[in-house]
């Protein structure tokens, strides 16, 4: 019973003055899909096992769930193999004070010293704790401690390094926290299309407001049977120390999944509530209004926020609105007639940093990798023409690199890639209202034996075709396979289309059918899995850009794609529908050989 009361008084220290009342009243006045997350600021959130699904995020196969007393059998085990391989950090002083810190707000527990004969280690997980540099706006540094709920005492042998990184992690605590959803976030697409109706239907440009959420992780608190699996322990002073999380910590994937949770409620509320036009990326919040009431819509969503959170949840140095503000790293400036996106410049020059010093050393570690390709994934938003997307992947790919991570080829280009774009510097402007033009369709297709690719193009009732064996300049540089290249051919009869239609496609809206799944979904987000096909992607989406071509594709029947036709050398049909012919080339965009060609094109 003390040990629950002594609970009960650190989950009012973590929950704060937030109002769970008022919380689960307003969801259910909003009629919001998941009101059973407000049982988190109540009684804590799970955080290991199976999470369950909610509505909020998209559903996704689950592997098989581990049984619950599995990880807490083997408590001493681990812990022991743990403390014999644990050393003092460069920053261990800043992990005691970071420690002691969040025990003031009773986030933590007061840090203790901890023995190998200590009986805490038969009932307690514990976890290793280091630090993190990071380098704020104005050139100091911040260290930050970092959890490591991925180490396990588990050391297989005789498998690669990808299978062995595998099965360590699914031996450790993440590997038995299982999200049975996915979560998707807000982008600045969402927001643009918003302002875009709004200047339609109000004839004046709208204004843009933000609010960000201070520690919103740490706001949810972790319920009393998950405790067990919570502790952190560190050297410093030549002792080791060990401190027990009661609220959500960073790098956990329950924390992730109960805050996407109460942040989607959160945004609800104020969508149905105030009537806002809020969009949400993680705990920044950021929207449109008219800027009569911008100013006023903005104080409405921070006095909401922090009543349902508490009144330090949102600073008065985190909320801005004007029609010229930084959301996300990209600075949006709304004017009359359009409005402009670029990078935030203080942003490029900390990007280009990490991006200069990964070069010069030769060397990347996965989690450098992992942050640097989340701050540069805005251009993978339709915005930016998603121009960007295929070169994140080598960096998403490093995380599975070995010490002492050298960059790989595809990496290597990647940085020189975003390095030159950053440098030279990239900016969209677009108008609110596009011109209303019909729209161009086309359907692509190609053949493996003989190779030919072809492309039949339709327009206000004209028929117009392409097609040609595949230049040897592209294709001696893709790698060898067993497909007959099926693959990259279907991907290069969209590029022939693409440059033989330049003149029809420029600066109109273009459909696209194939009739090959695996060239539809790679066109569509943008990269591929293997880098030949990832560079003609990117190819393709910078000739859009070039050209202002809007695209979607579509899938259609293989016996229903008219290309077909002239893919096997079959032109009858299309001289008795009178279809033109078209000369066949590639735009200089295709030519492989040097990214350069792609960014001076472009830029």
């Amino acid at each position: 019973m003390l040990q629950l009361a002594r609970w009960g008084v650190c989950l009012l220290q973590v929950a704060g003055d937030s109002q769970p009342l008022l919380m689960d009243q307003l969801a259910t006045v909003t009629n919001h899909c998941d009101k059973e997350c407000v049982q988190f600021m109540r009684i804590g959130a799970p955080f290991t096992y199976q999470l369950e699904s909610s509505g909020v995020g998209e559903i996704v196969e689950v592997p098989a769930e581990q049984p619950a007393g599995v990880l807490g059998a083997h408590c001493l085990e681990h812990n022991l193999a743990l403390l014999g391989t644990l050393r003092e950090d460069a920053h261990a002083e800043a992990l005691l004070k970071a420690a002691c810190e969040d025990a003031k707000y009773g986030r933590m527990t007061v840090p203790r010293k901890v023995e190998c004969s200590d009986d805490l280690l038969q009932h307690e997980l514990l976890h290793p704790r280091f630090s993190a540099v990071q380098e704020k706006p104005d050139g100091s540094t911040k260290v930050r401690p970092i959890d490591n709920f991925s180490w396990s005492a588990l050391r297989p042998t005789g498998m690669g390094q990808l299978a062995r990184k595998r099965k360590i992690k699914a031996a450790s605590l993440k590997g038995h926290c299982v999200p049975s959803e996915a979560m998707h976030h807000d982008q600045l697409d969402s927001l643009v299309r918003a302002m875009s109706l709004g200047r339609e239907l109000s004839g004046r440009a709208y204004g843009m407001f933000k609010a960000d959420i201070d520690s919103a992780y740490r706001r949810i608190p972790i319920c009393t049977q998950h405790l067990w699996a919570c502790s952190v322990v560190f050297m410093c002073g030549g002792h080791t120390w060990t401190s027990q999380h009661r609220a959500m910590p960073f790098g956990a994937v329950s924390a992730v999944h109960a805050w996407e949770r109460i942040g989607a409620l959160l945004c609800h509320i104020a969508c149905r509530l105030l009537r806002l036009t809020v969009f949400r990326y993680v705990d920044d919040y950021f929207g449109c209004e008219r800027p009569a009431v911008l100013q006023h819509g903005l104080g409405c969503l921070v006095r909401l926020l922090r009543v349902l959170l508490g009144a330090g949840a949102v600073a008065d140095n985190k909320v801005a609105c004007g029609k010229s503000l930084v959301l996300l790293g990209i600075h949006v400036r709304a004017g009359v007639r359009g409005y402009t996106c670029k990078p935030s410049a203080d942003k490029v020059a900390k990007w280009l940093a990490g991006i200069r010093e990964a070069l010069f050393t030769d060397s990347l570690s996965p989690g450098q990798a992992s942050k640097l390709a989340g701050r540069l994934s805005w251009s993978s938003q339709h915005l930016f023409n998603k121009l960007g997307r295929a070169m994140l992947r080598p960096l998403f790919s490093q995380k599975f690199a070995r010490k002492p991570w050298k960059l790989s080829y595809d990496l290597k280009t990647a940085l020189q890639w975003w390095q030159c774009i950053l440098e030279k510097g990239i900016a969209e402007k677009y108008t609110w209202q596009q011109p209303a033009t019909d729209v161009v369709h086309i359907f692509c297709d190609a053949a493996g034996d003989p190779a030919r690719v072809a492309a039949i193009a339709w327009d206000r009732g004209a028929t117009y075709y392409a097609d040609c064996e595949p230049p040897a300049a592209i294709t001696r540089r893709w790698s060898e396979r067993n497909d007959q290249q099926i693959m990259g051919l279907e991907l290069l009869s969209i590029a022939l289309a693409l440059s033989s239609f330049e003149w029809l496609c420029k600066s109109r809206k273009v459909v696209i059918y194939s009739d090959n799944t695996g060239a539809k979904c790679c066109f569509r987000k943008a990269e591929a899995k293997h880098r030949d096909h990832a560079q003609l992607v990117n190819a393709m989406w910078t000739h859009a850009a070039i050209c202002h071509m809007h695209l979607r594709i579509e899938r259609v029947g293989t016996h229903d794609n008219w290309a077909d036709l002239p893919s096997r050398s079959e032109y009858s049909t299309l001289q008795y529908i009178g279809a033109v012919k078209c000369q066949h080339k590639f735009a200089d965009v295709y030519d492989l050989a040097d990214t350069s060609v792609l960014l001076s094109t472009y830029l």
